[in-house]
Order: structure tokens, then sequence, then C-alpha cells
């Protein structure tokens, strides 16, 4: 750019000197002036297009739109140069100034850039504009970042109106005044843009978090009405928590509740949740039930040990906040693996259940129900303690959940396994006899058969209680139970010498795991049958037909192998020809099948079956000369043979 252009430029602005005029025609790299370690704002974005705030003259319009994309491709220095171009054309323009003071400082050189805006202050062209003001005002922001500049740029684009500054440098604004002596001076902030911007969630969190600061909730009316109905947004989701957990409202349990719900589906991030509380939290006054809340979400997002933490010290004065504190505690030292923490805890939310109104709270609170209720920890406490050798407590604890909940028929269970493992065995199984006995008076079949398999627990050989369990299973189609069932007592019966009672369990679990099509368990049951009674041929038989109908002939040609051996054993040739019938017929290439049976069947006389057998075999085996004289032999024995 020819440098009396640029001095005719210079001094249109203000510039009085010719250093000032070198400073647009070298434009020299400058260090950036060091930001102050609060007010990092990050790289300084060139707002485009130019013509939102100024008019542009149509002379530059083609140069301007070159500029704005080049802009939008990352390639400022290009779009610098284009800007130096525009303001020959056209040197009125005071826009295209702001626009080089704003490539500038986006390239690194604040020093040229404050120079440039210092003249467009002073300059007559620049009128009074607010939007002009704002401009420069954020320039002079980035290039010399304070505490003090960047409030200011605030005031001034609420001021000006200007949404799209508002919403950038608002956040960092309401941070920089937290550390002024004026204690309110951020709530005023964010109480002006949520006033502008009552859509914006960020401006109504701002809002909500320096209320919870300064202890006074002048605008909480104003925050909720703000708030989208049923929005999904995990802000609106965490203003809530925090409004009525400061309005000490038993709503807030319900937003814990959608909180919770939403992490367990995965539709909120817990880290994100987390993160947004500990924001309102690190402001706060004491407030105790709020840590209560992120203590229960921590726990949620599988952080029993941050919630541990959280919570050991936590003592709300709210007695409903305590109760959830102390189940949540539980569970967290349980989850950690200490069962005696655990007990401690659930022996203060005992304490505190005790009290009507926070048995009635806990009843209704959504964020306590099954499995996170105290009587469901109380249950899995009582099972660490039992682990860890501390029966005694154990015993101790579930006889008072049982006692709080005398309809809680799982405690009743537990409670009596609990006597059980503390040596009063008879008393358990008197307490579930007792149960047993109003089942069935008030035909509750599904609770009738959980205390039979808790009194089997106590008494596993117990033969009648499995025969009773068995029959409900089967009456409620639970074939599967029934199977399992049979295959347990079967075994009991084996190790009692009770070797036929087992077989008969067996065949009868093997009749329906064949209709059910289970072939696993099947062949589990068909080869313990064996295993119980190897030399039993009616067992060999059941197996066999059961392996052919799942296809499995292999398996049933070994099981009819059997039956030959037993029967050739036991003298028993009608028995072993008919099961080397069977082989063949399943297998008919089975040579050894073949040799056997022609020879039971010579050696009781029966040459000419014997001697079809061999000639059969034959057409098999053509080549081997021992088998044609065995048939020729058999041939000749059969035709000497008297009729």
């Amino acid at each position: 750019m020819p440098n009396s252009a640029t001095r005719a430029i210079a001094n249109r602005i203000g510039f009085p000197s010719d250093d000032d005029v070198s400073a647009l025609s070298s434009l020299p790299d400058q260090a950036p002036v060091e930001a102050s370690p609060r007010r990092q704002l990050g790289v300084f974005v060139a707002d485009q297009p130019l013509a939102s705030f100024y008019p542009i003259p149509s002379s530059i319009a083609r140069i301007v739109m070159d500029a704005d994309r080049e802009i939008a491709g990352g390639r400022l220095e290009s779009a610098l140069d284009l800007t130096l171009l525009a303001e020959i054309e056209a040197p009125g323009c005071i826009g295209l100034f702001v626009r080089q003071a704003e490539l500038l400082l986006a390239t690194g050189r604040p020093d040229s850039a404050t120079h440039i805006v210092s003249g467009i202050k002073t300059s007559t062209d620049a009128g009074d504009g607010s939007s002009l003001m704002v401009e420069i005002e954020r320039i002079l922001m980035h290039a010399r970042p304070t505490d003090e500049s960047v409030i200011q740029l605030a005031r001034s684009a609420l001021a000006a109106r200007r949404i799209d500054l508002i919403d950038r440098y608002m956040p960092a604004a309401i941070e920089a005044a937290t550390l002024q002596t004026d204690a309110h001076l951020a709530a005023e902030l964010a109480q002006s843009w949520l006033e502008i911007r009552p859509d914006n969630l960020d401006a109504a969190f701002a809002l909500t978090r320096e209320m919870m600061r300064t202890g006074q909730w002048s605008e909480a009316e104003v925050i909720a009405a703000a708030l989208p109905e049923n929005s999904v947004d995990l802000r609106a989701h965490i203003i809530r928590l925090v409004l009525e957990c400061a309005a000490n409202s038993p709503r807030q349990w319900d937003v814990l509740a959608q909180l919770l719900a939403g992490i367990q589906s995965s539709q909120i991030d817990p880290a994100a949740a987390q993160e947004l509380l500990q924001r309102i939290i690190a402001v706060q006054p004491p407030n105790e039930t709020l840590l209560v809340h992120q203590g229960v979400l921590e726990i949620h997002a599988g952080n029993p040990n941050a919630a541990r933490l959280l919570l050991h010290s936590v003592r709300p004065e709210e007695p409903d906040a305590a109760y959830i504190a102390a189940v949540t505690s539980a569970r967290a030292a349980l989850a950690s693996g200490d069962g005696v923490s655990a007990n401690d805890a659930l022996r203060q939310a005992i304490q505190l259940f005790e009290q009507p109104d926070v048995a009635e709270f806990a009843r209704s609170c959504p964020v306590l129900r099954a499995p996170y209720d105290m009587f469901s920890v109380g249950k899995a406490v009582a099972g660490a303690l039992q682990q860890s050798g501390e029966a005694g407590e154990a015993t101790t604890l579930l006889e008072r959940l049982a006692g709080l909940a005398p309809d809680r028929q799982d405690l009743a269970r537990a409670y009596a396994d609990a006597l059980a493992r503390s040596g009063k065995r008879e008393v358990a199984i008197a307490q579930l006899e007792e149960m047993l006995r109003q089942h069935e008076q008030k035909g509750e079949f599904e609770a009738l058969q959980l205390t039979v398999q808790a009194l089997l627990q106590i008494s596993p050989g117990n033969l009648r209680l499995r025969a009773r369990l068995i029959d409900e299973y089967m009456k409620r189609g639970k074939l599967q139970e029934a199977v399992q069932e049979r295959w347990t007592q079967a075994q009991i019966l084996e190790r009692a010498g009770r070797i036929d009672e087992a077989v008969e369990q067996l065949l009868r679990a093997a009749d329906v795991a064949a209709v059910l099509g289970d072939y696993k368990k099947l062949e589990s049951i068909l080869r313990l049958m064996i295993r119980i009674r190897p030399d039993d041929m009616d067992v060999r038989h059941s197996a066999a037909t059961k392996f052919i109908e799942f296809g499995q002939i292999q398996l049933a040609i070994e099981q009819l192998w059997g039956v030959v051996e037993i029967s050739s054993q036991q003298n028993n040739p009608d028995d072993t020809i008919a099961a080397l019938h069977q082989i063949i017929a399943l297998g008919p290439h089975e040579v050894d099948a073949y040799h056997k049976l022609g020879e039971v069947l010579a050696s009781v006389g029966e040459y000419a079956q014997a001697e079809r057998v061999y000639r059969r075999l034959m057409t098999l085996l053509p080549d081997d000369p021992a088998i044609q004289a065995k048939q020729s032999a058999l041939a000749a024995m059969a035709k000497d043979r008297p009729a």
C-alpha cells in the first residue's frame, strides 16, 4: 500500500504522528502482552461478516466478501491484506479499521491493535455508536486482559444488548466479578444476563450459583420461570435441584430421583452432573443437604469411595437428609468392602427411621426405592457380616430390620437364616414353618416357594420339602427349576445310598428336560444315571432312547454296546441279540456289531440267521477271507441241521 494513502487513512482516524502511521504499513510482529493468569480468554476470534454492524460501500463489497471468506478459512494474513486494500478504496468506512484491529490482534500483534483502536476512539468519524464502542472495548480487553476490562466489556455489551457478545463473555465477567470488593456485583451481572436472555440456561445457572454464594434468593422465582417445562437438559436438572434444596422443599428428592433415572438409563453423564453440582457447591455457604445430593450422585455414578469420603463428616440438620446420608454411607462402605462401617451407618439410619416422620418419608422417598432402600441394603450388609464371621452382628441387624418392617417376608426369611447360622437352627425352622403355614392359608404360592427354599438352605437334606418344592414348580410351569431340584434330590439320595430312588428322580428329570429341549442338561442327567447304575440295562436303554430323540446316534450306540456287555455277562443272549440289531439299525457300518451278532446267533444254534449276518457283512468287507470262510461254514451247518 502506498505510504501516502496510508498516511491519509491514519490522519482521518486521528493518528497524530508518522510513527503511528508506520504501524499500518509495516505491521511488525510484536510479542503479545502476557494476559493475567485469571483472564486467559483464549484465541481472539475475528467477527464476520463486517456488514453486520457497519455500512459497507458498494465499491468495496467484493473485497470485504473476499476477506470474510479468508477469515472463515483461517487465512488471517490474507484477510488483513484485503482489509488494507479496502481501506484505500473506502477510507471513510470506520468498520474497516475495526476489522484491521481485530485481525492484528488475532495474528498476535496486540500493540498494533491497541494503537489503531486508540486512534478510532478519538476519531470524529467514530461517533458515539454503542456497537462500535463495544467492539473497541472487546479488542482492548483481549489486548490487555484484566478483571476490570472483562467486567467493563460485559457491562457495555449489556447496554448495547449485544447478545452475541453477552453469551460469549458474561461467564468470564461473572467469574472476575467474584473477586471484586462488591459482593453482589457478580449476581447483578448474572441477573442482567438472564433478563436479556431468559431462555439461556447458562445465564440461569450463573444466577443460581451467585445466589447460592450470597445466600439471597430474591430471584429464585425468576430463575424457576426461566427453566423450560420437562427439560432434559442437565443444567435445568441441577438448577431445579439447587433451588428446591435451598428452599428445603421435599421436591428436591424427586428432582434427584429424576437425575438418577437419567444416569441409570445412560441419558445423563454422571461426570457432567457432578461437575455442574460441584461448581455450585464450591461457592456455597455450608449446605449439608446439597452435599448429601452429591454423595448420592457419586455412588450412583459408580464411585463409592468418593461418596464415602464425602458423606463421612456430613451431618445435615434435616432428619430426612440425614437418613438418606446414613443409608447412602452404608451402601458406600459395603461397596468398599467394609461391612463393619456399613453396619454402623445402618444403625444410624435405623435410629432415624424409628422417628415416625422419617419412617413416613422413607416409605415414599423416590431416592430410596429397592434395591437402594434401608432394608435391602441391610440384607446385603448382614450377608457381608456373615461372610466376615460376624454372625451375631448380622442376626441383631436383621432382627431390628424385620421388626421395623413386619410385612417384609424377605427380611423374615433372612433373619431366620441368620438365626440358623448363629446356632439357633430349631428356632429358625419353627419361624419358617409358621410362615409356610400362613402362605398356604393365604394362597401365596410365590412366597411359599421362597420360604421352602429358605428352609432347604437350613435343612438341605429334607426330602419331604424338596418333593413339595418340585410339586410347586410343576404346578407353576417352572420346569427348569423342577429339573434342577430333581437333580439335587437325586444327588442327596445317592449319598444316602438310596440308589433306586435317585435313579427314579433322574428318569423324571430326563423326561422334563427332553420336553424342554434342554439337551445339555439332559446329557448331564443321563450320564449321572449311568454312573450311579452302570450295570442297569433299563438305564442304558433309557439313555439310548433319549440320545436317539436328540439325534445323538453315536452316543446311543455307546449305550447299546453297554447293554450288550451287561447282557453277555448275565448270559442273556436274547437281550444281547436285540441290542446288536438296534446297533446295526442305527449304524449299518458297525462291523463289530455284525461279528458279535453272528457269534451270538451261532452260539444259540441259529446258524441260518448267523449265515445271513455274515453274508451281509461280506458286502461291507468283500475281500476278507475270514468272513468268507465263516459264511461258508455257517451255510453248511445250517444245511446239515435237521428241520
